[in-house]
């Protein structure tokens, strides 16, 4: 082996917030009025995503 890297990512891994639902960025119904603002309407949270990786050269 001549080299080895080893890496890693995470996207969307933390969310600070005193929210109580799943996503703060939340999704309103399509008739929304400013009742219903803000109301979690079958929104699901952001994916977050891991990746690891080694690539090794010879």
């Amino acid at each position: 082996m001549s080299k080895v890297r080893i890496y890693a990512t995470g996207q969307n891994v933390f969310t600070f917030t005193k929210y109580k639902g799943w996503d703060p960025e939340v999704n309103s119904d399509a008739y929304s009025t400013n009742v219903t603002q803000g109301i979690d309407f079958y929104s699901a949270p952001q994916a977050k995503t891991f990746i690891l990786g080694v690539n090794i050269g010879f």
